[in-house]
């Protein structure tokens, strides 16, 4: 089982479990501003965790980790832009990198955050947030947005590191913010074993 990781920065992008987590706590659960809540399609209530009724803004979204756009629980493209009417209401959260010295570990408590989860913190939430740093940082940084969502995921930075953003989700971003499939081929020569050797 993966330790406890702290997450530096104001995005942080996790599991259901650790949703939950953040939402009961005492410490920490006044500073979340917003969450973008990816359910299963089949099995909602495994995967939207309790506690969020507390945060002030919320988008809801339900789809599937699928390996096929065949399958019935595919995202959709209205669900690619909600993802990015997100991004665009908490734009000053995505839009630099997340180990800015501002949120150094005194201050971290406290500071405004915002959360985005899946039921297992590794493929649509991390595809979500990939999705939100590129829409903030603009056309041709697609390789920061990337490594800026590895670094905000308690999967990416845990001690047996998963991060696999789902493609499914990042080809319909890449179409809406017209990068011409620079996001999907960002995602794919990603290595997250020479970001965390860094």
């Amino acid at each position: 089982m993966s330790k406890k990781v702290k997450i530096r920065g104001p995005v942080v992008v996790c599991s259901a479990s650790s949703a939950a987590s953040w939402m009961l706590s005492t410490k920490r659960g006044h500073s979340v501003k917003g969450v973008l809540s990816i359910a299963d399609l089949h099995n909602m209530h495994r995967s939207r965790p309790s506690g969020l009724n507390f945060v002030p803004f919320k988008t809801y979204l339900t789809f599937d980790d699928v390996v096929s756009w065949s399958d019935p629980g595919a995202p959709t493209l209205e669900d690619a832009q909600r993802i990015l009417t997100f991004a665009d209401r908490f734009k000053s959260y995505f839009d630099h990198d997340p180990r800015e010295p501002h949120y150094d570990d005194e201050a971290v408590l406290g500071r405004p955050r915002v959360l985005i989860h899946c039921y297992a913190g590794q493929c649509r939430s991390t595809a979500a947030a990939v999705a939100a740093y590129a829409y903030a940082l603009g056309p041709g940084r697609e390789h920061d947005a990337v490594q800026f969502a590895a670094l905000s995921a308690e999967q990416a930075v845990a001690d047996d590191p998963c991060f696999l953003p789902s493609r499914f989700v990042l080809e319909h971003v890449d179409t809406l913010l017209d990068r011409k499939g620079a996001l999907v081929r960002a995602a794919s020569s990603f290595s997250l074993a020479a970001l965390l050797a860094a």
